[in-house]
């Protein structure tokens, strides 16, 4: 059996809470696996991929590692070499 591993781009919305607290919107691109939505279907809306504009812009470097990690360029950062 074989599934089609895709990057899409997705959003996660911002929050101002009450408090005065807020979470910032993060764009990304999300993990889908035969046309469903990793993030959805594990249902952690405030968590987003390593592969975060956001992120990219603030530490392009880390981003970049990220990326090879998961094109198998980089050395894994787990162990096993585990991706």
């Amino acid at each position: 059996m074989t599934a089609l591993l895709e990057l899409i781009p997705a959003v996660r919305t911002g929050i101002k809470y009450p408090g005065g607290s807020y979470k910032s919107e993060r764009h990304f691109l999300d993990f889908a696996i035969d046309g469903r939505s990793l993030w959805e279907k594990l249902k952690k809306p405030d968590m987003v991929s390593v592969l975060c504009f956001e992120y990219a812009a603030q530490a392009l470097d880390e981003s970049m590692k990220a990326a090879n990690r998961l094109l198998l360029a980089e050395r894994a950062d787990h162990p096993h070499d585990r991706r």
